[in-house]
């Protein structure tokens, strides 16, 4: 993490304890370090790596890798050229006379604008009238067992994605079914819903639909219910259920059978019976915090939710604010609380009273929350923030780490001592300022790193300690590379962005690579140093054709 992302620590109330110290002569270059650390590059997913030479360093301290990468570029062809934009669709046959469950394969042909077929849309062929019968992705397509005439009934849209956005167009097939009729039987029988839940006392309508063997649903079909156990209840001929039982669960507990051209086909379902809540469960209240902890004179928003039964947040609820004791403080009509001035813990100190519209009139609930004023206006410690959890640097490289007391309201606590250590000795060490500097070889270290934060106050049982750990990452030399995209579909003249993604051998990212671009092929386009491309204007598949050299500098460290 830079400097400049660093806030001064200057608060007087803070001091600082060293577990490993590092000489004070390295602070001023941890400094120039971090102001002077180069900003990533954008980067995504990969592409095939070349060589990686070692080139010679510019000083015995300094090493310089390179890589290469090489991206395809695909010029897509005008799309105001008629002969490229989707037109229509022909279907093969036009019209269709089949025999009761007859197959027949179709086909469809996409046309451009001027009439030439297109390869680069894809088709969906659907059914709209399921009694015409069926017909798969490809259009292999069987006729249903009913004769008639289905207008329509076969239809196939074609899709084609440019660079202007989707099009598509569709086309019908008019299905006629000839010859003598199949009677349809009934062979399924379905409740709906399959599990069904209701309440203890509520009269509840079942339902069910009958289906044939293609699962298409059979009109007409009679409906006979059953309830397995009749002190769960009582079902009437048209399917009302009224419910007797207690509450519990109940397998197979509704049967129907359905009758349909001679035929009956059963059914089952399980019954579920939530007991009935009762009138004073009607509203709940309840203040947040239910609990709180303020210095005399602080200010403080609360909140209150409304439910009912079922836990769901109850219209035109009236809220009602007010103080039960007076030493606590002081609230308004909206809820924002003003402690008192005099320390002490006081219990369900606020009322929060909830009016809202029942059935045989108004019904009320009631919460409370308790207040603790603090004797002093020193924050309590409560956690522990950090900027970063992770650190990034290179092997000898140097950071800043800053760590900020907290309260339980988020404030900055006070009268702390801030301790930073190397749990990991391996890793670095780190001073009494949070200066680290890297000494271990590339990795990535977990909890490498940890600073305690103790708050003192006038009585030692008062005293907390808090800690938090942050983990190191050291980065090594470039070992892959990959660029992004690997293949860039444009139109001509049109201008699109390349970047590039390094890591090291441990897969850590690497920031500070530079890379150098170029076009290998001229009659793909331009391109400029920040990887902005520019298509040429003759549409074609340039393979790699884009190369981007990635440049790592290792510099030298005493």
């Amino acid at each position: 993490m830079t400097l400049a992302e660093r806030r001064p620590r200057q608060a007087p109330s803070i001091r600082f304890e060293a577990v490993r110290k590092a000489p004070r002569s390295f602070a001023w270059l941890s400094l120039l370090l971090s102001v002077c650390l180069p900003m990533a590059l954008a980067c995504s997913s990969g592409n095939r790596v070349g060589p990686s030479p070692v080139a010679a360093s510019t000083s015995p301290e300094t090493i310089t890798i390179r890589k290469q990468v090489t991206a395809s570029v695909l010029v897509m062809p005008d799309s105001s050229d008629p002969s490229s934009v989707f037109d229509r669709i022909e279907v093969f046959p036009r019209t269709l006379v089949l025999d009761p469950r007859e197959g027949i394969e179709l086909s469809a042909q996409a046309l451009g604008g001027i009439g030439q077929p297109l390869s680069d849309v894809k088709l969906v062929w659907v059914v709209t009238d399921p009694k015409a019968g069926s017909i798969t992705v490809d259009g292999q397509f069987k006729a249903g067992r009913s004769p008639g005439v289905y207008t329509d009934a076969v239809s196939v849209t074609g899709v084609q994605r440019s660079l202007e956005g989707v099009r598509f167009a569709s086309e019908s097939v008019t299905v006629t079914i000839v010859g003598a009729d199949t009677p349809r039987e009934l062979t399924d029988v379905a409740i709906v819903p399959r599990d069904l839940t209701v309440l203890g006392g509520q009269v509840f309508r079942l339902r069910a639909a009958g289906f044939d063997e293609d699962g298409l649903v059979i009109p007409g079909v009679e409906f006979v219910w059953d309830v397995s156990d009749p002190n769960l209840g009582r079902v009437n001929e048209v399917g009302y259920l009224a419910v007797y039982g207690a509450a519990g669960d109940f397998r197979g507990a509704v049967t129907v059978t359905g009758i349909w051209g001679g035929r009956a086909v059963s059914s089952t379902a399980d019954l579920t019976i939530l007991e009935a809540p009762e009138a004073d469960d009607f509203l709940n209240v309840q203040v947040l915090p239910q609990r709180f902890y303020v210095g005399p004179g602080d200010r403080l928003a609360l909140s209150a939710v409304a439910l009912n039964a079922y836990g769901e947040a109850v219209a035109g609820t009236e809220l009602r604010w007010s103080i039960v004791d007076s030493r606590a403080g002081a609230i308004d009509a909206y809820g924002v609380f003003v402690a008192g001035g005099t320390p002490g813990v006081y219990t369900e100190a606020v009322k929060i009273e909830a009016i809202a519209p029942g059935g045989q009139g108004f019904v009320t609930a009631v919460d409370y929350a308790s207040v603790v004023v603090r004797a002093d206006l020193t924050r309590r410690l409560d956690r522990v923030g950090l900027f970063a959890k992770t650190v990034v640097v290179e092997p000898g490289g140097r950071a800043i780490l800053v760590a900020d007391p907290m309260d339980d309201l988020g404030g900055r606590a006070q009268n702390v001592v801030i301790t930073w250590g190397a749990l990991d000795e391996a890793v670095g060490v780190i001073d009494e300022q949070g200066y680290f500097k890297a000494t271990g070889p590339p990795g990535i270290y977990h909890e490498a790193l940890e600073v305690t934060v103790r708050q003192t106050n006038d009585d030692d049982a008062q005293s907390v300690t808090r800690s938090e750990t942050v983990d190191v990452i050291i980065t090594g030399s470039l070992v892959s590379v990959s660029v992004a995209p690997a293949l860039m579909a444009i139109a001509p003249g049109h201008a699109a962005h390349f970047s590039t993604i390094g890591r090291d051998q441990n897969g850590i990212l690497l920031p500070g690579l530079v890379t150098r671009w170029k076009v290998i092929d001229e009659s793909a386009g331009t391109i400029d140093a920040f990887g902005n491309f520019t298509a040429g204007p003759t549409p074609g598949y340039y393979e790699d054709a884009i190369s981007g050299e990635v440049i790592q500098t290792i510099r030298g460290r005493r």
